[in-house]
């Protein structure tokens, strides 16, 4: 998927998420009529959506200062949370270098099938080089939690 494409999905999904639930199929299927990828998507999304309206709010459990996941990412600051899960700057133990570490929610909130698609979607993202765009360095499972690795980038 190229940037315009995860662009326009994700205006899609947001834009349907507005509307009245009995619209919103209908609504997407129109939208991106013309785009197979897009349409199948966001209908994808919507869908676990639907089927649980609290996905996005479940929540990973806190990373502590100097806590090391992976045996490699040394935790030093929680930076945001977004509606996935968590940012935090971490220190690269072998690299020696500071990344962005973003959890992907805990295994008990997310089927295989999801766990699946994150990790087809990082494939895909880390081939992306745009400046728009941070570098995703690695996919890691710790405790029963994913996390992607990603270039840290200050603001």
């Amino acid at each position: 998927m190229n940037l315009e494409s995860w662009q326009r999905l994700k205006d899609l999904y947001a834009a349907a998420l507005r509307l009245p639930i009995e619209e919103r199929e209908r609504f997407i299927q129109e939208a991106a009529k013309d785009d197979d990828y897009v349409r199948n998507e966001a209908l994808a999304m919507l869908r676990v959506t639907m089927a649980d309206p609290h996905f996005l709010e479940q929540d990973t459990a806190p990373l502590a200062k100097g806590q090391v996941i992976t045996d490699r990412f040394r935790i030093e600051e929680f930076i945001s949370r977004g509606g996935m899960g968590k940012v935090y700057r971490a220190t690269d133990l072998e690299l020696n270098r500071t990344v962005a570490v973003k959890t992907v929610r805990s295994r008990p909130f997310i089927e295989e099938h999801l766990r699946v698609r994150i990790r087809q979607e990082a494939q895909l993202i880390s081939k992306l080089n745009h400046p728009a765009i941070c570098t995703l360095y690695d996919v890691r499972s710790h405790k029963g939690v994913d996390y992607l690795i990603m270039e840290f980038l200050e603001g």
